[in-house]
Formats: C-alpha cells, sequence, structure tokens
C-alpha cells in the first residue's frame, strides 16, 4: 500500500491519498482532476498495510493541509 502526495512546480503540496497502485491512481487522476496539469512532482511511501497506510494519510492531511483534498481529516 502506498501513500502519495503530489505537488506542484513551486513545491506546494496539492493532494495526499493511498493506493495499492499509485500509477494507476495518478492515471485515474488525469482523467477525473481538474487540477492534474498542476502536478509536477510524486513522492511515494510504501506501507506493509492498508491500515497503516491510512493513519499516515490521515496524519498528512491534517498536518500539511493539501490544496485539493476535499476532506480533511480532523
Amino acid at each position: 500500500m502506498n501513500l502519495y502526495r503530489h505537488f506542484s512546480k513551486s513545491n506546494e503540496l496539492l493532494y495526499v491519498g493511498i493506493s495499492t497502485s499509485s500509477l494507476r491512481r495518478l492515471a485515474e487522476h488525469s482523467q477525473n482532476s481538474a487540477w492534474y496539469d498542476e502536478i509536477a512532482r510524486v513522492d511515494i511511501e510504501h506501507f506493509t498495510n492498508r491500515v497503516e497506510a491510512a493513519e499516515a494519510e490521515r496524519i498528512a492531511i491534517k498536518r500539511e493541509n493539501p490544496k485539493h483534498n476535499i476532506v480533511r481529516a480532523e
């Protein structure tokens, strides 16, 4: 399971998410996300299971405040 972060050219954090395939998810964003063209870099962090990845995602969204995550963790 992967946690991915999408960044702009100016290093602004655009989006944080989890997926079993970060490349497939990136392709989905290219079809469904109006902000896709803003992506200049993708950082990927691997976790051994979904529970760990989901917790890391929740923390990252709360602490890092990505521009395009609609639901913000509390």
